[in-house]
This record gives C-alpha cells, structure tokens and sequence, in this order.
C-alpha cells in the first residue's frame, strides 16, 4: 500500500515538476538578466471581523504556496499574498505583476523595504475602470526595480461578490506588451468568428422562417456575451463607469446563458413529449436560474450572506444541467432509432459540457486546471491570460459549428420533404384542376344536349302548332299576330341553338378540331368581310384526345374573343402545327397590343388560356406591347 502510495506521489511531484517547467518557460517571461526568487509566495487566509484597515500579517503566519494558481473558491474575509522579488541586474527594471480575472472586488498592492510597508495601487471591480494605471482587462500593477533592489510585495484581496479564483504572473513589462498582441489577436479570432457565425445564422432563420429555432440565435449570442463579460471587455468597454454592475454581470450572463441553452435544447429534442420526467427537471434549473438573475439584479438590495449562498447555487445549477444534458443525449443514443444526430451531438456538447463542470467545481475552489494546462499549455492559440478554461471559448465554437451543421441538414431534410410535399400537392391540385374541367365539359354538354333535345324541340312544337293554327279558317286571331309570335319562337329556337352549339359544338363532338375550329372562324369572316383571317391546320387529329381537343378548342375561342374585343385587327393568322411529338398553337394580330406582364395575369381571359395549357401540360408564351400587335404561342404535347 505505502509502495503504491509513494508511486502516486512521485507522479504527482514529476507532474506538477513538468508544470511548474511550462509555466515558467511560458509565463515567466523576464529577460535572462533578470532573476527572482522561485515564485516563494506565501498565502494565508486571515479574517477581520471588525472589517477595520490593517496592515499585512506577519511573516510567521503564511505558508507557502506552490504554482501561480490561486483558486479558494468563495472565503469570507481578507486573503493575503506575500511576493519576495529580487533584482540581481546592474540597471532599473519594470516589471508587471498581473492577477489574472477582472472580477475581483478589491485588491491592494503593498510594499516592504527595510520594513517600512508603503501602499502603491488598489484595483477591482469596485473602482472605476478608467482609474487603473494600465488599460486592461485583467489587473495589472507596474513595478519598477532599481538595480540590486529586493522588495515583498503584499497584495490584500478581499471580494464578497466574486469567486477568489486567479493566476500571479510576473511579466517584463516590454515582453506582456507583445503577449498583449497575441492576446488581442486570439479574442479577436474567437468575436470575429461568433459575430460572422451569428450573422450567417440569422440570415438562414430568416430565409427558412424557421421561428422555432431562434432559441439556438439567441443560445449563441448570450455565449458570447457571457464570455465578453467573463473576460473583463464588457467593463473595459461598455460600462466601465459602473462597477456595482461589474461585480455582478458575469452571474446575470451565466444564468441567461444557462436559460437560453437549455430552452434550445428542449426545443431541438422535443424533450417535453419524448422524456417529460427529464424535461420537468429541465425546467425546474431554467426557473432556479431565473430566480438567480433576478437576485442578481437585485444585489444590493439583498444582505450580502443569504446572496454569498444563492452564488454558491449558481455552479451547482451549471453543473447539474451539464450532466442533465450529457445524460439525456446518452439516454436518446440508446433508445433512438436514428442515432447519427444524437452522436454528433454528443461529440459537440461534450467538450462544453466538461468546461462547464469544471469551471464550476473552480467556482467553489475544487478544481486548478492542471489537466488543462498539461494538455493544452503548448497549443499556439492558448492564452495564459484569461480568467476562464481556454477550452471554455474553443468549445462553444465546436459546439456551434457542429450543431449549426446538424441545423442544416435539419432545414435540407424539411425542404426536400415540403419539396416533395408542394410537388404532390400540385400533382393533386393539377388533378383536381383536370376534374374541375372535365365535370364543366361534361355538364356543358349534358345541358346542350337538353336544350337541344328538350327545349329546341319543344319550341319546334309550338311553332309546328302555330302554324296550323294559322292556317285554321276558324282561328279568331288575326295572321299577323300568329306570325309575330312565329318569329319570337324562331328567335329563342335560334338563341337556344347558338347556347347548344356554344355549350358544345356539335361539329367538334362530330367532325374533329378542325371542322369545329373552322366553323368558329367562318361567321367572323362573314361578319367582318374587311378583316382578313387566315387559318393553317397541319396535324393528325386521330393524335388529339377528346380532352385535348376540348381545350384546345376553348382556348381558341378565347384568343379569337379577345382579338375582336380588344385588338382592332385588321389581320389575323391563326396557326395549329405540329413539331414532333409537340402541337403549336399560335396566334398573331396587328392591332393595338398591350404592356404584358409576364408575373401578373390580371384578365380572367389570360388566365383561363393559361390554366388549361399548365393542365395539359403546355407553356403560353406571349410577346405584346402597345402599338405593335400582339403574338401568342401555346406549345402541348401529344399523345
């Protein structure tokens, strides 16, 4: 047992050797010339409870602290570090002494020289960011060393609002100069990559009119936002005059952020009718965050212990719905059919889902990022600077790419599918179109027929009746009026048959297209001696169905309709023709034309013509403007 025990420490030393190796090759950044004493920084956790101003403690009373990773969680009271730097070169150096989160309430700098303590800086979230001596987000104290000097340095943290969770770097003021370009070019890489993501997603919403979805836009947008505020930009640029704000914007973004992804999440599985149990606690952790952002906003009126108690709540709700997540995901990928969706996923919530935790257990001082250092400490866009995980920032973009990937293949599917929906639809409604017409043809010649069969020959009998009445020498009535209402009957007779053969003429039931369309344009050319109209038929009519030659016959009648109503035309040229297996219509006048717009059929003539073509499967084309005639084309196919 003691073997396997000395094992484990001897790899804990050798680890965190290996650490301390990185952290002073990548953060220990002072020239060569430049020495300190190995980071002998000493931390005690001293409370007054009087709350009174007070001098640091004595030297007996630290203990020394290993690595620059200070992470105590929530302590009441004054946290004290001692820092022992010596300048060993030959000239004055400036250096800079960073504490690694913007969040921090307040913390002092001290000095001691030949044991007088002086104070040199006090910075925070409690103070006005425009009063730092350096712009930055983090807090940065300048110290200059003269030649040979040895100074303690002491810095007094005290936060009620904020987490004591930080890193100390000792920094060559000219070397964090160039680390701040690499540290500005790799936040700019991460905003310009969610801004542009953003942007691309919410043009995709609005193209798709997918409403629901707009939880994912605002999801992403308050991650952003979270990690803004998280990093201290949102201070250094917005409200950096309002530091009771400050101190608590990190919570009322975590917990919006927290309220969005899991209402995203909801709505993406549908968990509310797949796993309701689940879903209740779902909801239960978005209304314990709700409350949370409330409280938030109301720090300064709620006593500082009972709000202390409701911060510890917030890593334990970010934990809980982590896992919550996690397990649901686990859960659908073992009972769902279609798992490809799920595993994708699971793939881009994972990483989240272990920062997430993580930076909880941070929150209450049981985590120190060793793992994350060791792992990540030599990836070039890792930053030493940030108060949150680097795999926190890297992992919401995985997880937007990814889910924004799934997203669209989500909208593909839904389009193929409403594709294929409008395309039956269509093919239903072109049917019920079809059966519209034939059912108007079929009762226009049931109703021919009756006033052919039944009325026409009706009147044929009053009149044959009349007739002898007027030859009758004992009619009372005089010739003239019996020939008077002769003429009424032939007049309606006539009417009815002009009705009939309009209904259905009888030559196209009988004779074909060509005889029934000849017909048609004869009595124009009696009527209208003046208007020359020609007619060129060339097809096989025993190639025309009934219902070809039904429409086609109406459409027909239509155009030469419109010619005589509208067009003023002096010359007409009516062709039918056939080009293989296709039968071109067309028609073409001189008279006055008219503006025609290709997107808008406002005459029920045109719109008629149009309908019956679509539904045998034809065009209309049509090439009109005022002044030049008009030239219409209809192209069908045939049998």
């Amino acid at each position: 047992m003691n073997t396997v025990l000395s094992k484990r420490k001897f790899l804990l030393v050798w680890l965190l050797f290996v650490m301390l190796f990185q952290l002073k090759a990548q953060v220990f950044v002072l020239p060569d010339s430049m020495s300190h004493i190995p980071l002998s920084t000493y931390s005690y956790t001293y409370y007054d409870p009087e709350n009174k101003e007070f001098l640091p403690p004595a030297d007996s009373l630290f203990r020394k602290h290993e690595g620059i990773i200070f992470n105590l969680g929530r302590k009441a009271g004054t946290y004290w570090i001692k820092m022992d730097i010596r300048n060993i070169d030959s000239s004055d150096r400036n250096i800079i002494i960073e504490c690694t989160t913007p969040n921090l309430g307040n913390i002092e700098l001290y000095k001691r020289t030949d044991s007088v303590i002086a104070h040199l800086e006090t910075l925070g979230a409690e103070h006005v960011y425009h009063s730092r001596p350096i712009k930055h987000q983090n807090l940065l104290f300048p110290i200059a060393l003269t030649s040979q000097e040895e100074a303690t340095y002491f810095f007094k943290i005290k936060s009620d609002l904020a987490a004591l969770n930080f890193d100390l770097l000792l920094w060559d003021i000219e070397a964090r100069k160039e680390y701040t370009l690499k540290e500005s070019n790799v936040i700019s890489y991460f905003f310009f990559i969610m801004t542009t993501f953003l942007v691309i997603l919410g043009i995709v919403l609005i193209i798709t009119k997918q409403k629901r979805q707009w939880s994912f836009f605002i999801y992403v947008f308050l991650g952003a936002a979270y990690t803004y505020c998280i990093l201290g930009l949102s201070y250094k640029n917005i409200w950096s005059n309002s530091p009771n704000f400050q101190q608590i914007a990190s919570y009322l973004f975590t917990n919006l952020y927290l309220i969005a992804g899991i209402s995203f999440f909801r709505e993406y599985f549908v968990t509310r009718r797949l796993l309701r149990r689940l879903d209740n606690i779902l909801k239960i952790l978005i209304y314990c965050s709700f409350v949370l952002t409330l409280c938030s906003l109301s720090h300064l009126w709620i006593p500082k212990a009972f709000f202390s108690v409701l911060q510890t709540l917030n890593p334990i709700i970010f934990s809980l719905a982590g896992i919550l997540v996690t397990y649901i995901l686990i859960f659908l990928l073992i009972h769902q059919r279609n798992k490809t969706e799920t595993i994708w996923f699971l793939i881009a919530f994972a990483p989240h889902a272990y920062a997430i935790i993580t930076s909880s257990l941070r929150q209450v001082g049981e985590y120190y990022f060793e793992t994350e250092l060791q792992l990540l400490a030599n990836v070039p866009l890792f930053l030493w600077t940030i108060p949150t995980q680097n795999l926190m920032i890297w992992s919401m973009i995985w997880e937007v790419l990814i889910v924004f990937t799934l997203m669209m293949t989500r909208f593909h599917n839904l389009y193929e599918q409403n594709n294929a929906m409008a395309w039956e639809l269509s093919k239903q409604k072109e049917k019920s179109a079809r059966m519209l017409m034939d059912s108007v043809e079929q009762e226009r010649k049931r109703i021919a027929q009756e006033l052919h069969d039944s009325s026409g020959v009706q009147l044929s009998s009053i009149r044959m009746k009349l007739t002898m009445l007027a030859d009758s020498q004992s009619s009372n009535l005089s010739e003239d009026k019996i020939k008077e209402v002769m003429r009424d009957v032939d007049h309606v007779h006539h009417e009815i048959r002009t009705i009939s053969h309009n209904l259905m003429p009888i030559s196209l039931s009988k004779l074909g297209l060509k005889a029934a369309i000849q017909e048609l344009i004869n009595p124009i050319k009696a009527s209208f001696p003046q208007k020359k109209i020609q007619l060129f038929q060339q097809y096989e009519s025993q190639r025309l169905s009934e219902d070809l030659q039904v429409n086609l016959y109406r459409i027909i009648q239509e155009l030469i309709n419109n010619v005589m109503k509208h067009a003023d035309a002096s010359e007409i040229t009516i062709q039918l023709i056939t080009d293989g297996n296709r039968l071109i219509v067309s028609l073409e006048d001189n008279g006055k034309g008219f503006q025609y717009n290709a997107m808008q059929h406002t005459g029920l003539g045109l719109k008629g013509i149009f309908s019956r073509a679509q539904l045998l499967g034809g065009t209309c084309e049509i090439d009109s403007k005022e002044g030049t005639g008009t030239f219409i084309v209809i192209t069908v196919p045939l049998l």
